[in-house]
């Protein structure tokens, strides 16, 4: 039943050692017991709920084995006894408006017989027990003691912003707060009184909103911009954004998510998936009237990889020559960024990455690191690549083509391949990749880079060699002037001779990078040691016996070609004796041999004379008409073959049929 009188049942029952329980039916919360009564009160005759004397607060008879109790509600406890009357539960102003701070009076009595030394009071808009919300509470301060039959009165505010109008009641729910609880009487611990808030006429505010793009990205953040909603009331029928601050509050609804309400008409926010997708946006007034949501529609596209395409105007090039690259085929298929693009040339050099109209230079050993295609890592061992000057080359990515830049102009050259000095031709595979811009600047955006591009195969050669000119040359110190020519014949011995290749060259070639080499042959065809100047290009020689000197030249270049070229020197006596050259061989000089050879004419045109008195003949001139010789037989000096001279003028010069030796014949 109800025993005391608050609207709602008891709990009741009593042990066998005869205490009696008693607990709120509706809470279940515990309110007061007894001592031990008798032995098994409750138990014998039960318990029995009634207005007795049929005046005020009902009564309750408890039966035990040896007695009947009488209880009633009313009465002084000897523990603390706090109440709220609902009388007593004023506020001001009488009739307040939703937008009006609400002043509340509490009085909390103590009936108990105990002082009531820590409390507290509860205010709820409805009833605690049936799930009223809590607005504030008051908490008893040390010196805050109600005496036994004593009371205190203070003061809470329900603010206007938590106001809504309408009909409410106002509860005020007192509590022991002592450790443990000492009060034992609950019911008369809640009382209420009602409040009635009048509205104010307010009209909903109204929702503009606009996306700052309506395709975006997978992950890809969109602002959305809610700044053109106004309300009558609080923005003054004004666009929210005029005066600079946000006076609505708003939600966004953005991938299936509402966001908390915010002070901000601008919010950023990305999808997770492809499709089609809103963004909702409501707006609140300062009485917190919501507008109707305000749609905004967004494709949302899935990013793909870009494709990395790379060309040549040639697939072949000549060492030394220029090919182009071209990139303009590379695409991004969702085209959702620009592009740049980074260079493999297959030759262990590598472009850091480059968009269309900037600058790039060219590594060797170069090292990326990262996602999204690497970040050159500067100072991990790097080298730009350089000229043959030592200038590091600029190149730019123009139309779509890979060119040089030189002087600052930009030439239409593009990048040549060189070849180790051994080969002669190589294939080499270059190689692009793309990637997109990150409209950041940060490479670690969701941004997404291709793979290396299929392999473009590029042939380099070295064109077919030309063999090097040589070019050999002799000349005399004469009145301070050395006149160079493939023919000296004017030489004497004791002569510096100066042989020099300097007019040789490699027409498709570095002539620094000749190499020379000379044999020198003497007039009996000996070969004379050069010593140290066999590969020298310009040396000198002197020579002490009459004679012809035939130098003979060879000249090779990097790649094996040669040419050889002949100087003759011809040498003769100066009158004062000969003497052997060094590194002749102990050969008979052209001068013994034509001496020999007039000796044994001599001796021929002496016999033939003897002869001649023998048969009686006088006359000298036909003697020797008679004897004279019709042929002479030399040998030759440079390849040792016998040489027939029928002519007797002299002097002659003499052509060896064998080696095309030239010589002269003076005697």
């Amino acid at each position: 039943g109800d025993f005391d009188n608050d609207g709602y049942a008891e709990l009741i029952y009593g042990t066998s050692g005869g205490q009696l329980f008693i607990y709120d039916g509706e809470t279940r919360d515990f309110e007061v017991k007894t001592s031990a009564l008798s032995s098994k009160a409750g138990h014998y005759g039960g318990i029995a709920i009634g207005n007795v004397d049929n005046e005020g607060a009902m009564e309750m008879v408890v039966g035990s084995a040896a007695y009947m109790w009488l209880f009633t509600s009313e009465g002084q406890t000897v523990n603390p006894d706090l109440a709220i009357e609902g009388a007593e539960i004023t506020y001001s102003p009488e009739s307040p408006d939703e937008d009006e701070d609400i002043v509340i009076n509490i009085t909390v009595h103590n009936y108990g017989g105990t002082d009531a030394t820590e409390w507290r009071v509860k205010l709820y808009d409805g009833d605690p027990s049936a799930g009223g919300s809590k607005i504030t509470e008051y908490n008893s301060e040390e010196e805050e003691v109600i005496l036994s039959g004593g009371a205190f009165t203070f003061q809470r505010t329900w603010y206007g912003i938590q106001t809504s109008p309408g009909y409410h009641e106002i509860y005020a729910l007192a509590e022991d707060a002592q450790q443990p609880r000492q009060e034992t009487r609950l019911s008369n611990n809640k009382g209420f009184t009602t409040i009635d808030i009048e509205a104010i006429p307010n009209d909903r505010p109204i929702s503009v909103a606009s996306a700052e793009k309506n395709v975006v990205w997978v992950d890809e953040v969109v602002r959305i911009d809610a700044g053109d909603s106004y309300d009558n009331e609080t923005t003054n029928n004004q666009s929210d954004r005029d005066d600079g601050s946000a006076d609505l509050d708003y939600r966004y609804y953005f991938d299936g998510d509402w966001t908390s309400w915010v002070s901000d008409y601008t919010w950023d926010g990305s999808f997770s998936s492809p499709g089609m997708k809103e963004v909702k946006v409501v707006a609140r007034d300062e009485r917190k009237k919501e507008s109707e949501e305000f749609i905004i529609p967004i494709e949302v596209r899935a990013n793909t990889q870009p494709v990395a395409i790379l060309t040549s105007n040639i697939s072949q090039v000549m060492l030394g020559s220029f090919l182009t690259f071209d990139i303009s085929q590379s695409n991004d298929p969702d085209e959702r960024a620009e592009l740049e693009y980074r260079f493999s040339f297959g030759d262990a050099v590598y472009s850091d990455w480059v968009a269309e109209g900037q600058t790039v230079k060219l590594y060797q050993n170069a090292f990326f690191n990262g996602a999204n295609g690497g970040e050159l890592q500067t100072d991990s061992g790097e080298e730009a690549l350089r000229d043959n000057f030592g200038i590091i080359r600029i190149f730019t990515l123009m139309d779509g083509k890979l060119l040089e830049i030189k002087d600052s102009v930009v030439t239409d050259r593009g990048y040549n391949y060189s070849l180790p000095e051994t080969t002669d031709e190589i294939i080499y595979n270059a190689e692009l990749m793309v990637r997109e811009i990150s409209e950041t600047g940060n490479p670690e955006e969701n941004i997404l880079a291709s793979s290396w591009s299929e392999a473009l195969p590029i042939k380099v050669f070295r064109a077919t060699n030309i063999p090097p000119v040589a070019k050999a040359q002799a000349g005399i110190l004469i009145e301070s002037v050395i006149i160079f020519n493939d023919l000296v014949d004017y030489a004497k011995t004791g002569d510096l001779v100066t042989y020099t290749a300097d007019d040789s060259y490699d027409p498709d070639g570095d002539d620094t990078l000749l190499e020379y080499e000379w044999r020198l042959i003497d007039s009996r065809g000996g070969s004379i040691n050069l010593m140290g100047d066999k590969y020298a290009k310009t040396f000198e020689r002197t020579y002490n016996e009459p004679g012809t000197y035939t130098a003979i030249l060879t000249v090779t270049d990097e790649r094996g070609g040669y040419s050889t070229w002949q100087v003759d020197v011809i040498v003769s006596d100066s009158g004062g004796g000969s003497l052997p050259q060094d590194g002749e061989d102990d050969t008979y000089s052209t001068t013994t041999l034509i001496g020999g050879a007039a000796v044994g004419i001599a001796g021929l045109v002496g016999g033939a004379m003897a002869l001649n008195r023998m048969r009686g003949g006088d006359d000298l001139d036909d003697m020797v008409e008679d004897f004279s010789p019709d042929s002479m037989e030399l040998q030759c000096p440079t390849c040792g073959g016998l040489i027939t001279i029928t002519v007797g003028e002299r002097p002659i010069q003499v052509g060896c049929p064998i080696c095309n030796a030239q010589f002269v014949l003076r005697e």
